[in-house]
């Protein structure tokens, strides 16, 4: 399998092969046409997109502490707002993903976890508003039955792979439970 080092390591010795004569100048051009530009990431910006998801960790891990100290203040309404927020957030975000950015897969990889993220989020956070019942067994299940369209919309194998675990324990779950009744 041919990756992008190594054409970018061919690309490096195309100008020596044809200043030794073993290429023309034609057939150089025609090997740099065959395998077409390669992107190379400056190491400062493999930088700028880490420290960018550590901010944005920072961030996130600052809301969800002010809205955790606070929840209890808040009335229903606004919580049933807020534990819908994320997963209404993620679809927006995945109809964007969609329609400009269909093929990323890191685009379609990551907004397919995001959304999964966001439907236990939100189940959970109902589920404890407004004290609905329920045992974990259901919880993964309706979860996971949720989330697995998703895996087929994004072409998303993280949310497949998040699919597996999610119903590998509801079934882990359902043999034990059923073993002690």
């Amino acid at each position: 399998m041919i990756t992008k080092r190594h054409i970018q390591w061919l690309y490096d010795q195309l100008p020596e092969l044809v200043e030794k004569g073993v290429l023309s100048q034609e057939n150089a051009g025609r090997i740099h046409d065959h395998y077409g530009e390669v992107a190379v990431f400056p190491k400062s910006r493999i930088a700028m997109l880490m420290m960018a998801i550590l901010g944005a960790a920072f961030v996130g891990s600052g809301i969800i502490l002010l809205l955790a100290h606070n929840w209890d203040d808040l009335s229903r309404p606004i919580r049933a707002v807020l534990s819908f927020t994320p997963l209404v957030v993620g679809q927006a975000l995945g109809l964007w993903v969609l329609l400009k950015r269909a093929e990323s897969a890191a685009w379609r990889e990551g907004i397919a976890m995001f959304i999964t993220a966001a439907i236990g989020v939100c189940i959970s956070l109902i589920a404890q508003t407004y004290n609905l019942p329920g045992d974990m067994a259901t919880f993964l299940l309706t979860w996971c039955l949720l989330g697995l369209p998703l895996i087929y919309v994004f072409n998303a194998s993280g949310a497949a792979f998040l699919y597996l675990v999610g119903i590998t324990s509801w079934a882990g779950y359902q043999e034990a439970h059923s073993n002690n009744a």
